[in-house]
C-alpha cells in the first residue's frame, strides 16, 4: 500500500514539474524571448547567451549550465531532490526547444507581468525544499514536525 502512495505521489510531483516547465517555456518563448527580456537565475543566464550568442536554443543552453548544479546536487542534496532536478531540468529544456506561438502584448509593462506571473509557479515546485533541514520538516499549524519518508 505504501508503495502505491509512493508511486502516485512521485506521478503527482512530476505532472505538476511537467505543467510548471511546460507554462515557464511558454511565458519565455513566446513573451521573454520576443522582447528581449531577461529573467533571474540560470534561466537568465540562458537568455541572456542566448542573445549575445544565438548559436543554441535558450533550452540547451539552459541544460549546459544546469549541468555543473547537477554535479554538486549529486554530492549534497537527498537523491529525491536531485532526482526532481533532472527531472525538472530535462521537462524544461525539452520545453524550451518546442515551437511556442508569441504572445502578443504591445504594452512592455504589461508583458514583463504576465511573464512575470506565468513564470512564478515553477519557482514553487512542491517537491523542491529551501534546505535538507527543511526537508525533513513539515510546518503544520504553529510548529515544525517531523516527517519521515
Amino acid at each position: 500500500m505504501k508503495n502505491v502512495k509512493s508511486i502516485k505521489t512521485i506521478c503527482l510531483d512530476l505532472a505538476l514539474i511537467f505543467a510548471g516547465s511546460v507554462l515557464c517555456a511558454v511565458a519565455i518563448k513566446g513573451i521573454l524571448v520576443p522582447k528581449q527580456f531577461l529573467a533571474v537565475g540560470i534561466t537568465g543566464q540562458a537568455l541572456l547567451i542566448f542573445y549575445v550568442l544565438p548559436i543554441l536554443p535558450v533550452g540547451v543552453i539552459y541544460f549546459v549550465l544546469n549541468t555543473p548544479l547537477f554535479i554538486v546536487g549529486w554530492l549534497f542534496v537527498r537523491r529525491r531532490f536531485f532526482l526532481y532536478s533532472i527531472a525538472g531540468g530535462l521537462i524544461f529544456s525539452g520545453a524550451m526547444l518546442l515551437p511556442f506561438p508569441i504572445i502578443k502584448i504591445y504594452d512592455m509593462i504589461l508583458a514583463a507581468l504576465t511573464a512575470g506571473i506565468q513564470i512564478s509557479p515553477k519557482s514553487i515546485r512542491p517537491q523542491q525544499k529551501i534546505s535538507p533541514y527543511v526537508e525533513k520538516r513539515i510546518y503544520r499549524g504553529p510548529h515544525w514536525q517531523r516527517v519521515d519518508d
